[in-house]
């Protein structure tokens, strides 16, 4: 990691105590020549009548430092997504599996980053398109996952898979998920899928309740 003179901050709705920690955080930065640009959230806590949105708060910036649960940092990668920008996830929500920051630790990390000391962990996302007629209708990036899934109506899809045109199956289901290596530790792997070692090149295909028994979750 290179020298860091500008953070962006990205902050989770309704935490409690927030304005503290956005304040205090904001000082700190401040106090070390550091710029900071925010979403906003975190200008509703700090006070500030100036933010920027989602889309354009990481440009220009060093580091993000995500204040939430594992959903705010799934919204920040989708943000920073291809940009190459490190993301320091501090867990302030309920689920804590990806943001494994405490508060108590947050300065001494952000030392270590100043300090060029941090480790940085890459993780593969994926990238869906959603097609019908020939023509694309709809574009997404995902951390953890890609899910297909039923409608409303309470019965079963037959849905047919093929990776790389090759065929794998047809499957009768409630849905299908597309799983990333960080994603086998969330829906998939509550749906019976494996666990998958963050740095592995592949993805799992995980079939939520088949109507087969032989369907069973793939890595490919």
């Amino acid at each position: 990691m290179g020298k860091i003179s500008t953070v962006a901050i990205i902050s989770k709705p309704k935490i409690a105590k927030a304005a503290e920690i956005v304040c205090g955080l904001l000082d700190w930065l401040a106090e070390r020549g550091i710029q900071t640009r925010f979403d906003e959230e975190t200008a509703r806590y700090a006070g500030q009548s100036t933010f920027y949105s989602r889309e354009e708060l990481p440009k220009g910036a060093d580091m993000v430092i995500v204040l939430g649960g594992d959903g705010t940092l799934l919204s920040a990668a989708r943000v920073v997504a291809g940009g190459d920008i490190p993301l320091l996830a501090v867990n302030l929500g309920h689920l804590g599996f990806l943001t494994s920051i405490t508060l108590d630790q947050l300065y001494p990390e952000l030392e270590r980053a100043l300090r060029g000391e941090s480790r940085i962990g890459r993780r593969r996302m994926i990238d869906c398109e959603l097609v019908r007629n020939g023509e694309v209708i709809g574009r997404y990036s995902a951390l953890n996952d890609v899910v297909i899934t039923k409608s409303l109506l309470a019965r079963m899809i037959d849905l047919d898979t093929y990776v790389d045109n090759h065929f794998v199956a047809a499957y009768k289901l409630d849905g299908l998920i597309i799983s990333t290596p960080t994603g086998s530790t969330a829906y998939s792997l509550s749906a019976g899928g494996p666990v998958i070692f963050p740095t592995v090149s592949a993805v799992c295909i995980t079939p939520i309740c088949p109507h087969m028994l032989t369907n069973r979750p793939v890595i490919v």
